[in-house]
Parts: C-alpha cells; structure tokens; sequence
C-alpha cells in the first residue's frame, strides 16, 4: 500500500456475522427474549461463565449470537482500583466461597494446584453451565473434567469420569442439581442438550 495513507475499510468487513458467542459483558438483546431464555443463572456467581451459559441457551433455544463489528460498547468494571489497584482478580472472600457451596473439605485442586477462590468460582460456574446445557455426558464436559482436574484416562463413561472426580467436585456437582436455581433454568430448556457443536 500507500505510506501515510489509511487503508479503507469495505463494507464487507463490517457486515454482521454469526459467531459461537461473544462476551457476557457487552451484548445487546431483547428484554422478552432475554427472560424467556430464563435471563443469567442465578446460580451464577461473581462472573465467568455467564457468556457461555447464554449462547448454549441461545442455541438449544432456538437462538444466535450475531457479533456487529460497527457497534461501540463501553464497559466500566464495578471494582474501586484505589482498594484492589495491586490485585486483579480482586481477592474474593472465604465467606463467599463457602456459602455457594465450596466449603466442602478437600483440596479443591484445579489443573494439580490447589485452587485460589477465584479459581474455584470459575470452574464451579463453568461446571454449572456445561453440566446444565451442554450434559454430564456429552464429550465436551468429559473433557473438561479431564483437562481440569489432570485425569489421566481416556475412559467415556460419566461413571468412570465421575470416579476419578475429586470427591470435593464431585459432591458439589450433585449437590448443584437440587438447587433452585438450577432446576428454575432446566425448566427453561426446550428439548435435549445439544448433541453436537
């Protein structure tokens, strides 16, 4: 190209496209569609998670997640950088992790290191999600218990999987099924858990 000149940017390249899903902070969608889809799970905690959760729900609903490469969205963090200006993630309290269910005894290790509560929040909101749209049995959530918790197998069977399952995670995982939250977003489900990607 030209030196000191701006390349120009054509229309194709700034045409909406479908994507797998986009971030859980800047989206824009319709309020009804948003409740029908049962909003953001309150089983949720803290954030991670939440973007994945919406577009499985999109997906097994029925729905897509568009990315609009024109629009401009801000996003200002809740998180006072005088109090945390040292510290990102911001320290998440004890209290907090206990109460949504990870005060079990254990190590509560992730990828072999024992995990901090920020680390545990995520993966407990990812487990949520995949065991709740995605399904305890589908290959995808299989996986991600094995690259998480470094289960060395290559066995399929949830039984097998759920075996090897640090008992911590594993209680917490059934545990998650009774809750009200839980079962208030499986009455939004329409059908089967996706089968493929």
């Amino acid at each position: 190209g030209n030196m000191g000149q701006e390349a120009v940017e054509s229309p194709s390249d700034r045409l909406p496209y479908e994507t797998p899903f986009g971030p859980g902070s800047l989206f824009a969608i319709r309020r009804d569609e948003f409740w029908r889809l049962g909003g953001y799970d309150y089983g949720l905690y803290v954030w991670g998670g939440e973007n994945t959760e919406l577009a499985l729900k999109l997906w097994t609903c029925g729905g897509r997640v568009v990315m609009v490469p024109c629009s401009r969205v801000g996003h200002v963090y809740r998180v006072h950088l005088k109090e945390n200006a040292d510290r990102w993630p911001p320290p998440l309290a004890q209290a907090l992790t206990d109460r949504i269910g990870l005060a079990h005894d254990g190590m509560w290790n992730v990828r072999g290191s024992p995990a901090s509560n920020f680390t545990k929040i995520i993966t407990r909101n990812n487990l949520r999600v995949l065991n709740l749209w995605v399904g305890e049995t589908h290959p995808a959530t299989l996986k991600y218990y094995r690259q998480t918790f470094d289960i060395a197998t290559s066995e399929s069977s949830l039984q097998q999987q759920q075996r090897l399952l640090p008992p911590e995670w594993y209680q917490y995982i059934e545990e998650m099924k009774q809750d009200k939250h839980w079962l208030y977003q499986q009455s939004k489900k329409s059908g089967e858990p996706m089968s493929r990607f």
